[in-house]
């Protein structure tokens, strides 16, 4: 990211604090309701069409922060910044900033409607955009990602795993967002779908400068899609930086441990040929 550039996203000591509900004398039957922070000072920033991955030690709560930064969930202090202005997680504008995609076929395409009507909902709550202009919108989509046209009339059942994938990408996509999140890097995905969705997510970048956040347990994969990444432990920010820098030269003693735990356990395992 240029230094001269504003960043497209600013997350500024972002924390969550959650109540725990705990017995602290049996004998007295006594219950007391103390705060636990499971995120803690979290701040970073990206630029415009950069791709962020997460990896974090397995304690640090990262569905939670991907949820937060997607809008689903409200932290307990600390701002989310796009291009300089405050994003709320009631702001009715964000839905359309920061949209989350889903490693596994998104459920709504699940619920018996047709594949244009899913597509649509998103506009029909999110813009005010005109029937003919919403249909145009969910074309251009669909060609942005090598879909046919006819594909509105069908249903997820009627589709390949790819093709579910890539519908679920497009309902993210419709409303043009500038940033998209996801809980996983295609680590669940067979291997074919998630070269395909690795080649997408590269080209959304590259062609569409759309910025990209991940959560990520597979070294392979987060050096192949990201420029920067984020080292989460203890609920804390370890390590942030260049992709190269964080898993070529780890500054951080928890890095260091982090990264060795993810080299042994997950390993990449590409499509043979």
């Amino acid at each position: 990211m240029n230094t001269s550039d504003q960043p497209i996203l600013s997350v500024r000591h972002l924390s969550l604090e959650t109540g725990v509900l705990s017995l602290r004398s049996l004998l007295l039957e006594r219950k007391l309701f103390r705060k636990t922070s499971i995120l803690k000072n979290i701040s970073f920033e990206l630029g415009r069409g950069e791709c962020l991955v997460i990896m974090d030690d397995g304690r640090s709560h990262l569905p939670v922060l991907i949820e937060i930064l997607a809008g689903l969930r409200k932290q307990t202090s600390g701002l989310i910044l796009c291009s300089g202005k405050v994003l709320t997680a009631d702001n009715p504008r964000r839905n359309s900033i920061i949209r989350p995609i889903f490693a596994r076929s998104d459920k709504t395409l699940e619920n018996g409607l047709d594949i244009g009507t899913t597509l649509d909902i998103p506009l029909r709550f999110s813009t005010e955009l005109r029937a003919d202009e919403r249909a145009a919108r969910i074309r251009r989509t669909l060609e942005l990602l090598r879909l046919p046209p006819d594909i509105v009339a069908e249903h997820a059942w009627d589709l390949s795993p790819v093709e579910n994938m890539r519908v679920s990408l497009a309902r993210a996509l419709v409303l043009k967002p500038r940033i998209l999140v996801s809980n996983s890097a295609f680590m669940d995905l067979a291997p074919t779908i998630r070269a395909e969705m690795m080649n997408i997510s590269l080209r959304l970048r590259s062609e569409y400068h759309i910025t990209q956040i991940f959560a990520a347990r597979n070294i392979d994969i987060a050096r192949k899609i990201s420029d920067r990444i984020l080292i989460l432990a203890n609920g804390a920010v370890e390590e942030f930086g260049e992709t190269d820098q964080v898993l070529g030269n780890p500054q951080a003693a928890g890095t260091k441990k982090i990264l060795e735990n993810f080299s042994t356990r997950y390993r990449y395992s590409p499509e043979k040929s």
